[in-house]
């Protein structure tokens, strides 16, 4: 099954694959129309689409419960290494969000599924979610994860030197 806003129905020819052209936050009619998923569950489901934290986000909430035990997710452009290369501040920024969504649902979800990532500096990275829970189990409601201020990152190398510089004074 696959979906996307652009027709991309003359892309394969298989009687394996069935195509809809919808919005991937549609579960509804997603549903309606490929009731298997339903019904059945699905093994892999690959998320490449509009490339925003909050929409990795709502995807992961809205199809996790349909992933068989022991299927995965795959969210793909979670590396910002190229961008980097590049000095194109905004898609850093952009894959470092998506990267941050896959790891929340990971962080609140770490009892249903582990988490790997694959890193290629010619692509943009991928994570992989592996479900270790089983068909319907639900995702965990989104719980914030302590993370430390930007800030602190950034001045936390030169606080280390004045801290070990305060100490090497007080041994005198």
């Amino acid at each position: 099954f696959s979906v996307d806003i652009d027709d991309c129905s003359k892309v394969v020819q298989s009687s394996h694959w069935k195509f809809l052209k919808s919005n991937d936050l549609d579960r509804d009619y997603i549903l309606k129309n490929f009731n298997e998923i339903k019904e059945k569950g699905v093994d892999l489901i690959y998320i490449d689409s509009y490339h925003e934290n909050f929409h990795v986000t709502k995807l992961l909430n809205l199809w996790f419960k349909y992933l068989k035990k022991d299927g995965a997710i795959f969210v793909d452009d979670t590396d910002n290494f190229s961008f980097r290369e590049r000095k194109d501040t905004w898609n850093s920024i952009v894959y470092d969000l998506i990267d941050d969504a896959a790891k929340e649902f990971y962080y609140n979800n770490i009892d249903k599924i582990s988490y790997t990532k694959y890193m290629d500096f010619k692509e943009n990275g991928l994570v992989k979610l592996s479900k270790i829970s089983d068909l319907y189990s639900e995702p965990n409601s989104d719980k914030k994860i302590w993370n430390y201020n930007i800030f602190l990152k950034k001045i936390y190398p030169h606080l280390r030197k004045i801290r070990k510089f305060i100490k090497a004074i007080l041994k005198f």
